[in-house]
């Protein structure tokens, strides 16, 4: 979920470290997505933690790179056999819940 955006002059890892606080989450909950690998290096040195993902100069490699990313995959249920529905992508992707919804609720109301 993209729950919270900061547009500023301020250096990228200032704003998830801002982010982070915000909305009372660890740094290992954030992916920062940047085509710019000075940006990816100065989020990866201040931000520990935090997956960096740099993203390919070539759109057209941007869509598969994003697909075949580690931190947008969720783990299997224990005793699920690999039946997890993968919404057609090949990975198991984690149903939303009651509480999912309630927590995505709150961070919206921790923004305004």
């Amino acid at each position: 979920h993209i729950v919270g955006m900061r547009v500023n002059w301020l250096p990228k890892s200032e704003n998830v470290l801002s982010l982070s606080q915000d909305l009372c989450l660890a740094l290992d909950t954030f992916v920062f997505v940047d085509d710019n690998p000075a940006e990816c290096a100065e989020v990866q040195g201040a931000c520990p933690g935090v997956a960096v993902l740099h993203l390919p100069a070539d759109w057209d490699r941007i869509p598969a790179f994003l697909e075949s990313a580690w931190c947008f995959d969720f783990p299997l249920a224990a005793g699920s056999g690999g039946s997890a529905a993968s919404g057609g992508s090949g990975r198991a992707v984690a149903p939303a819940t009651r509480e999912d919804a309630t927590r995505s609720e709150l961070y919206r109301a921790l923004l305004v």
